[in-house]
């Protein structure tokens, strides 16, 4: 075992990391590019020469695969065994470049192109043009772009990424998806963003008509040769075979906000709509309850450094979330191993976070996920009190029994609080009504009402509904 306080062991890790760093990759430069890699299967009789005229943008650039692969030879001519090459992604040709699969929840499953089964995804694998991605009842997945644009598939939907020879990235078949600078085509529009921040959200209808909201910039729809601009707060209707109708204002404009505020992690806009100014607590409350210890955020470091005694690193791999069950990831980076992590470099509003570290060794390949931990970023956090504050109006009862997916619940919170329900935001009016639509499971569910106001402080409430199906 290797103890900190061993110099002699401590140097012997050292001399060894540097060793394996200049046998198995040299020249090799961590980076946020360099990390980003991509599988490329090798046929037979592929070779790196032909496989560089196939993927690359520069052919002339085979050698690179040589920096982040162990190969039986440097001749680009000699036919490769059966293997998985890892090539990183700013190399690869545009059109072959893989999008990833960042987060799901519950039942996702994908199909590769031209095959017919449809099996379960799994977190971070690549889907290449014409996969399909196909969500069930309250499911979720969440796929980024190599150029940035993101897609959310919302429960009971599929769409295909990126259809061979065409020039749009999504195919929404069936369901709804929330959007971020990428261009999405349905059976009857065709939606293009016209900023480089125009996020929206496209839904597919029974009769085939699809409705098109923007939360942020503007895109362009089209259909039968005619097209509108909609803007931020606007919505559109295309019907199957018709133009776009005129633009109109987003019905239910603060629920779509709290959405879009969620997908793009611009919580201040609808915190502030809603009254709150002070520090949020974003996260749910953890296991060890409210008012649960957190490290600061600098504090990483540390565990890496304790991580670094035990194993050469190259890097680390950090994710955030609101709990510790991570489905769904807010913010996730990769750190040089040198690299001391900063309250500024997360991406996130001031509040407390859990946040687990993969550690990546030196051949680049990211290792399991170590526990865990909670953060706090940014001053301050809430307090939590006990009840109190908020009143649930609907569901009027505890234990109530109802028949129906999805129930709205309705109540009272003080004027001026921002009010998360089952930890979405709520429409809240100016005497503190708020409202919330709420899917439920077959069975028992729990909805969990908190209301925040301007100076951090937290109240709630909660109620049982039991739901039975028909």
């Amino acid at each position: 075992m290797l103890f900190r306080g061993d110099p002699l062991r401590l140097f012997l890790v050292a001399l060894t990391a540097t060793a394996l760093c200049a046998l198995a990759l040299p020249g090799r430069v961590l980076g946020a590019e360099s990390m980003e890699l991509q599988n490329i299967r090798v046929r037979p009789g592929d070779t790196l020469w032909s496989i560089s005229n196939t993927w690359l943008k520069d052919p002339k650039k085979w050698d690179e695969i040589l920096r982040y692969n162990r190969l039986p030879s440097k001749d680009p001519t000699v036919a490769l065994p059966g293997m998985t090459l890892k090539v990183p992604t700013t190399l690869i040709k545009e059109d072959l470049r893989a999008a990833k699969l960042v987060q799901k929840r519950s039942n996702v499953l994908f199909r590769r192109r031209e095959t017919a089964d449809w099996r379960p995804a799994a977190l971070d694998m690549e889907l290449f043009r014409d996969d399909a991605v196909r969500t069930l009842e309250d499911s979720l997945a969440r796929v980024n772009f190599v150029d940035q644009g993101v897609l959310q598939v919302d429960a009971n939907s599929m769409a295909i990424i990126r259809p061979v020879k065409k020039d749009y990235d999504v195919f929404l078949k069936s369901g709804g998806v929330f959007v971020g600078r990428a261009k999405v085509v349905t059976v009857s529009a065709e939606i293009t963003p016209r900023t480089t921040d125009t996020s929206y959200s496209a839904q597919v209808r029974a009769d085939l008509s699809t409705r098109v909201q923007v939360y942020r910039g503007r895109a362009t729809v089209k259909n039968q040769g005619k097209s509108v601009e909609v803007h931020a707060g606007m919505a559109t209707e295309v019907r199957l075979g018709a133009a776009p109708a005129a633009p109109f204002a987003v019905p239910d404009l603060p629920e779509f906000e709290a959405r879009g505020a969620e997908f793009t992690g611009d919580f201040k806009l609808v915190r502030a709509k809603a009254g709150v100014r002070g520090p949020l607590d974003t996260g749910r409350a953890p296991a060890a309850g409210a008012n649960a210890p957190a490290a600061a955020i600098e504090d990483i470091y540390v565990d890496v450094n304790n991580m670094r005694v035990l194993m050469p690193l190259l890097g680390y791999h950090l994710q955030f979330a609101y709990t510790q069950e991570f489905d769904r990831i807010l913010w996730e980076k990769t750190f040089e191993v040198e690299s001391r992590i900063k309250p500024v470099d997360v991406k996130l509003p001031p509040g407390r976070y859990w946040a687990r570290m993969f550690p990546i060794d030196l051949l680049g390949t990211r290792g399991q996920p170590r526990p865990a931990k909670l953060y706090m970023l940014g001053a301050g956090g809430i307090t939590a009190l006990a009840g109190g504050g908020v009143r649930i109006i609907q569901p009027g009862s505890d234990g109530e029994v109802v028949g129906e997916a999805s129930l709205r619940v309705t109540g009272q919170a003080p004027p001026g609080h921002g009010v998360m329900v089952n930890g979405r935001r709520a429409r809240v009016d100016e005497n503190g009504g708020f409202t919330a639509l709420v899917s439920l499971n077959p069975g028992d569910n729990v909805i969990d009402v908190t209301a925040i106001s301007a100076g951090g402080a937290a109240s709630g409430a909660k109620r049982k509904v039991i739901f039975r199906p028909p």
